[in-house]
């Protein structure tokens, strides 16, 4: 994105008055443990360093919509998925 991070635009919609719903993933070329650290603080729902696969894009997808709809309101699946997926 060209004027704003995806970090700032996650916080940036978080300080929005209504209530937000939306499933914020990260996809970045970068594996920096900085940027993983900050998706983390953000609160962002999930993160992948590219390249990913459409499966395991798809499969989070459907997680994280299952997990919304039952009310769970823990937020990262990172624990959950194989390491190559997950910021290094």
């Amino acid at each position: 994105m060209p004027h704003v991070s995806g970090v700032e635009l996650k916080l940036h919609i978080d300080r929005q008055k209504a209530k937000n719903n939306t499933i914020f993933f990260f996809v970045s070329a970068l594996s920096q443990v900085k940027l993983a650290q900050a998706a983390t603080e953000a609160e962002v729902d999930d993160y992948f360093c590219k390249p990913v696969g459409s499966f395991a894009l798809m499969t989070a997808v459907d997680e994280h919509l299952k997990r919304k709809s039952k009310g769970d309101r823990t937020k990262s699946l990172w624990g959950r998925r194989n390491a190559t997926a997950r910021p290094v």
